[in-house]
């Protein structure tokens, strides 16, 4: 297979379900549907099929052009198997739904598949802002927390493909009762997404929001705005979210023992607010007596596991593994 063949990369998202072509390094076509998660994963593929169609279309790439399709998905996934093993809210139907068969049956292609916040992880080590780094941890910031570790130049999964990806669900205090989607308490992604934000200012009297805050449906962006602006309640949200991601990312150096941490995500279109104080947070508390960790913004925060997802279909053209 050459480095420019031709790949279907399909991330599946819990708000957003993005669809790229992958030639090389590149994403020749790019579309975004809405998720509507909620309803199943069966009931997307239609839509997701019409919207593959026409980027490869776009791409001006034939189906028998294609070297592979490759699919991150936000749950649980064995990707030895090729099969999706758990949901979080998001595709209850996933584990029903054989996406291999699938690809074969529209495209006439192979399919591999693997966790979202894995593969903006490979993404990010292969093409972006981890490039050189081959002992890695990315946080992808968006509706919730994901995580994903290369050590020693393999990708971390472990014995049931949870390890390095459950970030999100790490409790970061031991008092206060905030429910987190998995079931647990104060887990880094129930302090600090944007779902919990918006869980917060709905629970937050209207008289006292910016009108930034009044849309839906709100996100990061007007929540910094609202604090550029002086808003109260958004400030202390921005605070505590600051707060959590910078504890998150020090724990995660100390289990993992990285060199280079890259933060990833549509959140992450506001480096300039995060970027430093993450950056002042690591270096006061961090236990790091012999070196210091790079704290990076990922090059790819839309379509970073588009080409994780298209970098795997390389690694089984070469019948090679990470």
């Amino acid at each position: 297979m050459s480095s420019d063949s031709p790949i279907l990369a399909i991330d599946l998202g819990g708000s957003r379900i993005k669809i790229g072509v992958v030639i090389g390094s590149e994403v020749a076509a790019f579309r975004t549907l809405a998720a509507d998660s909620q309803r199943g994963l069966a009931a997307a593929l239609p839509r997701i099929e019409a919207a593959c169609t026409a980027s490869l279309a776009e791409a001006e790439v034939a189906p028998s052009e294609l070297c592979g399709c490759g699919v991150a998905y936000a749950g649980l996934v064995d990707p030895a198997a090729r099969r999706i093993v758990g949901s979080n809210g998001k595709y209850e139907d996933g584990a029903a739904v054989d996406l291999p068969q699938w690809a074969a049956d529209r495209w006439g292609t192979d399919c591999v598949l693997d966790k979202d916040a894995r593969l903006a992880c490979v993404g990010e080590w292969q093409f972006g802002a981890g490039r050189g780094s081959n002992d890695l941890v990315t946080v992808t910031l968006g509706t919730g927390i994901g995580t994903g570790v290369i050590i020693g130049g393999r990708v971390l999964r472990g014995k049931h493909f949870r390890a390095g990806n459950l970030g999100g669900h790490v409790p970061l205090a031991i008092h206060g009762d905030v429910i987190c989607s998995c079931g647990n308490r104060n887990c880094a992604e129930a302090l600090a997404s944007t779902w919990a934000i918006r869980r917060d200012l709905a629970a937050t009297p209207r008289e006292t929001l910016h009108t930034a805050l009044a849309s839906e449906p709100v996100g990061y962006r007007e929540l910094f705005q609202a604090a550029k602006d002086g808003n109260r309640p958004a400030i202390e949200l921005v605070e505590h979210s600051l707060a959590t991601w910078s504890t998150l990312v020090v724990a995660l150096i100390h289990a993992y023992d990285p060199d280079t941490v890259v933060l990833t995500g549509n959140v992450t279109n506001a480096a300039e607010i995060i970027l430093p104080a993450i950056v002042a947070y690591v270096e006061r508390y961090a236990w790091l007596p012999t070196h210091r960790v790079a704290i990076k913004i990922g090059h790819y925060p839309n379509v970073a596991a588009l080409l994780g997802a298209a970098y795997l279909i390389t690694l089984e053209e070469r019948d090679a593994t990470v």
